[in-house]
C-alpha cells in the first residue's frame, strides 16, 4: 500500500474548486455551515459537497459472474484511478477525473491473470501477478502514462519485471508499491537466502535508469525459516528512500516486520525489526494485513487481532521514530462497538495528518459484514475519529473497504468486492473526498447522491 506525500493546495486547485472534494465533521460544524448557507443537512454529521454536486462517484462492475470481484483492488493517485477484479474476472480498468466527472479510459488487454497487488505513483502504475509471467512464477507490469492530462492520453505497458530467483511457487507480485523511481515486489515464498527450497520470502527492489526498470537488490528473511512469507505487505515512506515490510515468523503471537533503509551508495539495508501482536493469522492466501508509512510514523493493521473474546475485531499498531529507531507499537483500536469480525485494521493509509483505516467486517446495525472506513486527524500517536464513511450498499457480507487507496489530495477510493448483482458476487467501487475544500460557495449535502459509471 502506497503512502502518500504531503498536500500541496496549489497543485490540486481544480479539484478545490469543484464538488469534488468532501469532508467529514462533527455536528457543530455542520450546523454552523448549515446556517451560514441556509441550507439544512438531513442527517447528521453530513457530508460536505462544494456547490452540493457529486457526493460520490460509483464504479460499476462491467463483469456478471459470480465471485468476479471488481473492486478487490484499487488504486488512485490524482486524476487517475485503477480497479481491478478477484480470481473469476481478470480485469483491470483506468479511469480519469476531467475536474467535472470520471470516465473511462481503457481496460488492460496485455495480461489475462488475475492481479494480486497495485499501486499507483505520478504517471506509472504497477500490477503485481503472483501466479503470472514464466511458468507461473510471478511478475509485475509497469504502466507509464503517456500524454498526461490530454485528449489522447493513455496507459501504455512498459515492462515485465520478474524475480531473480524465480520460483515455481514464490508467488513475486503477491505485493508491490512504488514511489517515484524505486518499485518494492513481495516474494512471500521466495527461496531462502543459504537453500533455494526453503521458503523463507524475500522483498525485491528495482530503480529506474533511463527507460528501464532494473533489479536492484533482494532482502532476504533475517530468520530463514521456512513459511515465514517476508513480503506479505510492504510500504515506501513519502520520498523512496525507507521501505518497511512484514513478515510470518512469530515467537508467541508476536510477529516482525523490517525497517529498510536507502544508503547513499544505492544500497538498502535493514537498520530496525518492528515486533508487532497477533493471532495466528494463518496462511497470507486468507488474510490482508494494512501497512502505511509516512514520515515519523509507520502503522500496521492487524485485523483479526482479537478483543474481550471477540475474534478478528482488528486493531493499527503504531511506531513512531525515535532517533535511529522506533518505538512502539501502541495498539490503536476504533471506538464504539467492537464485534467479531470487524476486521479493523485490512487497509491502512496515511499522509500528513490523515489516517484511513478500514474494516470491511463492520457492522451496520444488526447487518454484519457491511464495511466502513474510519478516517482520523493527527499524528504519532494521537488520533481523533472524523465520523466514519460506512457502505453506500450496506448489503451483509459485502466488505466495503477490503481494499481502499487514499491520495494526496484527498481522494478516498474503496472498493466492495463483494457487492451483489442478482446474487452474483460482482463488486464495485466508491470515490468520496475527504480533505476540507474551498469554502467559496459552500453547500451542505446528505451524502445521498450517486453518479454511477460502467
Amino acid at each position: 500500500m502506497r503512502d502518500k506525500s504531503s498536500i500541496n493546495i496549489k497543485s490540486h486547485s481544480i479539484i478545490m474548486k469543484r464538488a469534488t472534494s468532501i469532508y467529514l465533521k462533527q455536528t457543530a460544524a455542520v450546523i454552523c455551515l448549515a446556517v451560514i448557507t441556509g441550507v439544512m443537512p438531513v442527517n447528521t454529521p453530513a457530508v460536505y459537497a462544494q456547490n452540493d454536486e457529486l457526493v460520490n462517484f460509483e464504479f460499476v462492475s462491467p463483469l456478471t459472474s459470480n465471485l468476479s470481484k471488481f473492486g478487490d483492488l484499487v488504486a488512485v493517485d490524482g486524476n487517475y484511478a485503477v480497479v481491478s477484479s478477484g480470481v473469476n474476472g481478470k480485469l483491470t480498468r483506468f479511469y480519469y477525473f476531467n475536474g467535472t466527472s470520471w470516465s473511462r479510459m481503457q481496460d488492460d488487454v496485455v495480461h489475462g491473470e488475475t492481479p494480486s497487488a497495485i499501486a499507483i505513483h505520478g504517471e506509472r502504475i504497477v500490477i503485481g501477478f503472483r501466479t503470472g509471467g514464466f511458468q507461473s512464477r510471478g511478475s509485475a507490469s509497469i504502466y507509464r502514462l503517456q500524454n498526461a492530462e490530454t485528449t489522447n492520453h493513455q496507459w501504455v505497458f512498459e515492462q515485465e519485471i520478474n524475480s531473480n530467483q524465480p520460483k515455481a511457487d514464490g508467488s513475486f507480485g503477491y505485493s508491490v508499491d512504488i514511489q517515484d523511481n524505486r518499485i518494492a515486489v513481495g516474494e512471500i515464498t521466495g527461496a531462502g537466502e543459504n537453500d533455494f527450497f526453503n521458503p523463507t520470502g524475500s522483498v525485491h527492489l528495482f530503480e529506474l535508469n533511463g527507460s528501464t526498470w532494473n533489479w536492484r537488490q533482494k532482502f532476504y528473511s533475517p530468520d530463514q525459516i521456512a513459511g515465514t512469507d517476508l513480503g506479505w505487505s510492504l510500504a515506501f515512506n513519502e520520498d523512496g528512500s525507507e521501505l518497511v515490510a512484514t513478515s510470518l515468523v512469530e515467537t508467541n503471537n508476536v510477529y516482525k516486520a523490517y525497517h529498510l533503509s536507502r544508503q547513499s551508495s544505492g544500497s538498502w539495508v535493514h537498520t530496525s525489526t518492528l515486533n508487532f501482536n497477533y493471532t495466528s493469522p494463518g496462511n497470507a492466501d486468507n488474510n490482508k494485513l494494512g501497512i502505511a508509512f509516512h514520515k515519523d510514523l509507520i502503522a500496521i493493521g492487524t485485523p483479526q487481532l482479537s478483543l474481550s473474546g471477540n475474534l478478528r475485531v482488528g486493531a493499527v499498531q503504531l511506531y513512531t521514530r525515535q532517533g535511529s529507531g522506533w518505538s512502539g507499537p501502541q495498539v490503536f483500536r476504533k471506538a464504539g462497538s467492537n464485534n467479531t469480525g470487524d476486521s479493523f485494521g485490512v487497509q491502512v493509509e496515511l499522509f500528513d495528518g490523515i489516517m484511513a483505516v478500514s474494516a470491511p467486517g463492520q457492522w451496520q446495525g444488526s447487518t454484519s459484514g457491511v464495511g466502513s472506513v474510519f478516517i482520523y486527524e493527527g499524528g504519532g500517536t494521537t488520533w481523533e475519529e472524523i465520523p466514519r464513511i460506512d457502505s453506500p450498499a450496506a448489503q451483509s457480507e459485502s466488505f466495503f473497504g477490503n481494499s481502499i487507496s487514499l491520495d494526496d489530495s484527498g481522494r478516498l477510493l474503496t472498493g466492495i468486492p463483494e457487492y451483489r448483482v442478482n446474487g452474483n458476487r460482482v463488486g464495485r467501487a466508491y470515490i468520496h473526498f475527504v480533505l476540507p475544500p474551498d469554502p467559496s460557495g459552500f453547500r451542505v449535502s446528505d451524502g445521498t447522491q450517486v453518479t454511477s459509471l460502467n
